[in-house]
């Protein structure tokens, strides 16, 4: 397995199950139930202005709040692209409708929100990690410190 294929099978990338517009419409009503906001219809159709707007303010705080915590050239370049996106939300949604669906939903499980009814309806952070990377980390966590102590014993003095 390439560790390109190991990435892959071990991500927390969320599944949608059914239309990937009802499960970006479930998304946004996680947010907007939490804001006490009346909340988008699940039906599919076309994605509407005001869900695409809400859609990329919602990625905007996403990104936001991770600069705030460590600052990074190229979350500063997503925030300009998001910015760039409002002149047109449904033209930048639409063709990324379901990597838009997806990240909310990882969102929506990191702050803690409760999962959606339809579309994506397990946290992604929920699933069982993988037993081999568990070890693995364990591993490097005791040689990290055993080489750490083993310096420490050099250069320490009397």
């Amino acid at each position: 397995m390439t560790p390109q294929e190991l990435v892959t099978a071990n991500s927390i990338t969320p599944e949608i199950s059914g239309s990937p517009l009802v499960a970006f419409y479930a998304q946004l009503n996680r947010f907007r139930k939490h804001a006490g906001q009346a909340e988008f219809p699940l039906a599919a159709g076309t994605i509407t202005p005001d869900a695409a707007y809400t859609a990329l303010l919602l990625l905007q705080a996403r990104l936001v709040s991770g600069l705030v915590s460590l600052p990074d050239p190229a979350v500063l370049q997503e925030q300009q692209k998001l910015e760039a996106a409002m002149r047109d939300a449904v033209g930048y949604v639409s063709p990324r409708l379901v990597e838009v669906t997806q990240t909310l939903a990882i969102y929506g499980d990191l702050i803690g929100l409760p999962v959606a009814k339809v579309g994506i309806t397990t946290s992604a952070l929920r699933k069982k990690p993988n037993p081999a990377v568990i070890l693995g980390l364990l591993a490097l966590l005791g040689l990290s410190g055993w080489g750490a102590y083993r310096y420490w014993q050099r250069t320490k003095i009397g």
